[in-house]
């Protein structure tokens, strides 16, 4: 059977497959929703024993983010930022306070502002900048994706800044389990200026008061550039799987009705095999998207 034979046989009602689709037979639909169940449990056995405060965030450094974030600063003629520890825990505080109260923005709706975190561990600042990413898988696609967006690469590059800190921390935000990162950037306010800043942008880019340094913010980025674990790779593996069945299904429907074909089986059961073999799916699809 060569290849155009096979896929015919596998979605196209002939008389190789008895006029159904080899694909919506029981036997086949029931294949699925075993190999769905068993990829399904071995992805929660393999996930959960190594969950931890970071859960799948514990392979992002946040030290690996200081490194490439320098590199691109280095290739933009820019001077490197050094490593603050102040700066990242000031950053942890801020990923926490998101977790905490629940919200993804640079002000909390209680109305704490990214410097407020800056002033809690006591880091006094002439310039300072935040950028936010969540549910990376690693480190290169997030500072990618703070690279592709032309506001985030402005706050990366700006040569008005000299430290860097960085935090990653994992939680529950909006009932899904959500790896935050937040980057840090500041100059402290006994440095000697790098290069003048503008007066600050009413629209919240750059936001100062009277007496007090400009702090550049941007908006945050909130769509991932990569699957952040298993359970991401197995809702694609479903959703794939659904749609090729429901595209299967369309085409046996058409095709029997225009030749007019009779089945001794009938479709009543067949295709409540297939609705059920849909719901097995997409519970696993549901059930794949909470830790």
């Amino acid at each position: 059977m060569n290849i155009v034979n096979f896929l015919s046989h596998i979605i196209l009602p002939r008389y190789t497959n008895n006029f159904k689709a080899k694909l919506l037979h029981n036997s086949s639909l029931l294949f699925l929703s075993i190999i769905l169940l068993a990829v399904h449990l071995l992805t929660r056995a393999l996930s959960t024993p190594q969950l931890s405060i970071l859960g799948y965030a514990a392979n992002i450094s946040p030290h690996k983010i200081v490194d490439l974030t320098n590199r691109e600063r280095l290739k933009a003629g820019v001077n490197e930022v050094s490593y603050s520890e102040v700066l990242s825990h000031a950053a942890s505080m801020k990923a926490r306070d998101m977790i905490e109260k629940d919200y993804w923005a640079h002000v909390s709706p209680d109305g704490t502002e990214p410097w407020d975190f800056f002033h809690s561990v006591g880091y006094v600042y002439r310039y300072a900048g935040e950028n936010l990413a969540r549910d990376f898988s690693d480190e290169k696609s997030t500072v990618e994706a703070w690279l592709a967006s032309p506001s985030h690469r402005e706050n990366m590059l700006s040569g008005r800044y000299s430290e860097i800190g960085v935090a990653v921390v994992e939680g529950d935000l909006n009932g899904k389990d959500t790896t935050l990162i937040v980057q840090f950037f500041g100059t402290p306010s006994g440095a000697a200026p790098v290069i003048p800043v503008a007066a600050a942008e009413s629209a919240g880019r750059g936001i100062a008061s009277e007496n007090s340094p400009i702090l550049a913010q941007t908006p945050e980025i909130n769509v991932p550039a990569v699957p952040a674990s298993g359970f991401d790779v197995m809702k694609v593996l479903t959703l794939m799987i659904i749609g090729a069945l429901v595209g299967v299904l369309v085409i046996d429907v058409i095709v029997i009705s225009k030749r007019g074909i009779t089945r001794v089986g009938g479709r009543t059961f067949a295709h409540l095999s297939f609705m059920m073999t849909i719901l097995v799916i997409l519970i696993l699809v549901k059930s794949g998207e909470i830790i």
